[in-house]
């Protein structure tokens, strides 16, 4: 938490450093496509099973990885507008876990798992910092923290067991979800209205399988337009 704390006292020191004299409206809308990479483990993780009713087995890279569409809205800080404070909504259709069929038990490898997948959400919160090398392209770098895999809650019924391991007792119901809340830097190419990118994600908290902090690497295409002040 500390870290998420650091990012958020870094963005309010710069918007008061940088923003307290001007400030132009200048408002962007942006569209984009991403395609995030197979995750980095820094650590060693191993997939599992839980639940003893309904078994459900979840496959992080499967669901970390692959194609997401996403809107982003800035507004510039100061008059040259090479500062600008983001806002970026990212979704994606993907995978959440696999469930077992009539209560049996597969291993991670049989193919009878059904794979349930539904909406995902991703907000992000961003600082951006655009420079030139040359008059016709430009390159930004932007630093913020983000609230990601919303919509992946779901719940698993559970049955105590036992001391031979039979069914004993009522079930109950335990709701659980894979939200992660990244620190993101972001490096882009922009020519024109038309930007390309590599984002990194940095996931120190989550409730993938194992405790364990992930770099998640994206690639992104996307097309700015610009509202300018009357």
């Amino acid at each position: 938490m500390k870290k998420k704390y650091s990012i958020i006292f870094i963005l309010l020191l710069l918007l008061n450093t940088k923003c307290k004299s001007q400030i132009d409206s200048a408002f962007q809308i942006g569209l984009f496509s991403e395609y995030r990479i197979t995750p980095i483990y820094i650590q060693q993780i191993q997939s599992y099973f839980t639940g003893s009713v309904r078994d459900i087995y979840h496959n992080p890279d499967k669901q970390l990885s692959g194609g997401r569409l996403g809107v982003q809205f800035r507004i510039s800080l100061i008059k040259n507008r090479n500062l600008t404070l983001g806002f970026q909504h990212i979704i994606g259709y993907d995978h959440i876990y696999y469930e077992s069929i009539n209560g049996n038990k597969y291993s991670p490898n049989a193919g009878e798992l059904n794979s349930h997948k539904t909406l995902l959400s991703d907000f992000l919160f961003d600082l951006k910092y655009k420079f030139s090398l040359n008059s016709k392209a430009k390159f930004s770098v932007a630093i913020g923290w983000g609230l990601f895999n919303r919509g992946s809650e779901y719940a698993v019924r559970y049955q105590n067991l036992d001391a031979n391991g039979q069914p004993a007792g009522l079930f109950y119901t335990s709701e659980q979800d894979f939200n992660y809340n990244p620190i993101c830097l972001l490096l882009n190419y922009e020519k024109n209205s038309w930007s390309l990118g590599l984002n990194a994600y940095l996931i120190d908290q989550h409730n993938f399988i194992q405790p364990s902090d992930i770099l998640l690497l994206a690639f992104r295409i996307g097309h700015t337009f610009q509202i300018k002040k009357k």
